[in-house]
């Protein structure tokens, strides 16, 4: 028996988003994130199969959470295996807003290169985003790299730890680590 089918026998229920939906007021999830560019944010090659079809599993169910403020979108990111300039991307087209004030979470980028993260800083910037609070598979890297591409504070730019959150209206606090 696989898990899905013990959890529905426990009485859980799974409810699939494809498309945006709001989940709650100003909380929007983004359903599947179209794959704009080929970030291959996920560990490893693996296969599935789809309408008897043997494909590269690249986490297509991969989906965030956007809240939708007056200083600019708020992402929240678990993983991030759809890549984050997609995610940014498809925020802003989706969402109706010119800049992601936010960036928090997951971000699948502990693995990528210098170039890699470079394009990403450079994208992150075109998407306005101002904070950025990168946690566990981000890569403590990849948010010093990301805070030094785009001349970003601390107090703007960290690695998600214990202590770290956002207050869309006071900004960022990093939490216990500190460089």
């Amino acid at each position: 028996m696989q898990q899905k089918d013990k959890l529905l026998n426990l009485g859980a229920e799974f409810i699939f988003h494809e498309l945006p939906e709001e989940i709650l007021p100003n909380i929007w999830t983004t359903g599947l994130v179209p794959r704009y560019h080929n970030e291959k944010n996920w560990s490893g090659y693996r296969e599935m199969k789809i309408n008897g079809e043997i494909v590269e599993d690249n986490i297509p169910e991969d989906q965030s959470v956007v809240i939708k403020t007056k200083n600019g979108l708020i992402l929240v990111s678990g993983c991030g295996h759809a890549g984050i300039v997609n995610t940014l991307k498809y925020s802003v087209e989706s969402f109706g807003n010119s800049k992601v004030y936010a960036a928090i979470g997951g971000f699948h980028l502990f693995k990528k290169n210098d170039k890699e993260i470079t394009w990403t800083s450079k994208f992150m910037k075109t998407y306005g985003v101002e904070y950025f609070l990168g946690a566990h598979c981000t890569g403590i890297d990849a948010v010093y790299s990301i805070r030094e591409n785009n001349n970003l504070e601390r107090s703007k730019c960290a690695v998600g730890s214990v202590g770290a959150y956002f207050d869309y209206k006071e900004g960022m606090f990093p939490g216990l680590i500190t460089k």
